[in-house]
């Protein structure tokens, strides 16, 4: 468990040049209200520090590895994550509208009162991982493999679940109206009786 005491406070600036510069890891740090904008980040791992109030819009993040990490009230907006680990990392209102976690790795991972509108899932895998009371309205699920991972009163309206199988998803506390799922990928998932009038809709079935 991640230790707030031990944090050094830092420059998030200072930090990612210099991991990158000089090929090392960015350890046991504490960001607060700091703000980077269009970077590409590549290349680095940062592990077993906090981020509060951080801004990280419109960046690419690519083969970076996020390990034991905090994150709280920060900003990914439009950012890309490609080919990333997330382990043991912990996002609590957190903004992810428009962003892509494409090819990536979520590992007892926790996306906790998250605003996560059009955030892209694709061809990730997501693994004893916690979704809690957050927006997905609109985001994309497809071709994503998912491993013991909870879902709990989250909004996922309009999201898109293609190539995604959820057996034994439990989404019977969660609004999944208007989703968007492949019949195999619905096959063996958990719903309540309201759900599963309305997805009976996708069978073409009618009811009386």
């Amino acid at each position: 468990m991640l230790n707030f005491d031990d944090l050094n406070n830092s420059n998030l600036e200072y930090c990612i040049e210099m991991a990158i510069e000089n090929e090392t890891n960015i350890e046991k740090c504490l960001f607060e209200n700091d703000e980077i904008l269009n970077s590409e980040i590549y290349n680095i791992e940062i592990r077993k520090s906090k981020f509060s109030n951080c801004v990280l819009s419109n960046c690419k993040f690519e083969n970076t590895f996020f390990n034991n990490i905090y994150f709280e009230n920060c900003d990914f907006s439009n950012s890309s994550f490609d080919d990333c680990n997330f382990t043991k990392v912990n996002f609590r209102n957190c903004k992810f509208i428009g962003c892509n976690i494409y090819s990536s790795i979520l590992d007892t991972t926790s996306f906790n009162s998250c605003n996560c509108e059009y955030l892209n899932f694709s061809d990730s895998s997501i693994r004893m991982s916690n979704l809690l009371y957050s927006n997905f309205r609109n985001a994309s699920f497809n071709n994503v493999k998912l491993l013991l991972t909870k879902f709990d009163d989250c909004k996922f309206t309009s999201a898109s679940f293609h190539k995604t199988f959820l057996k034994d998803i439990d989404f019977s506390t969660s609004d999944i109206s208007g989703i968007n799922v492949d019949l195999p990928s619905l096959k063996g998932a958990i719903v309540n009786e309201f759900q599963a009038i309305n997805l009976s809709l996708l069978l073409g079935i009618k009811i009386k």
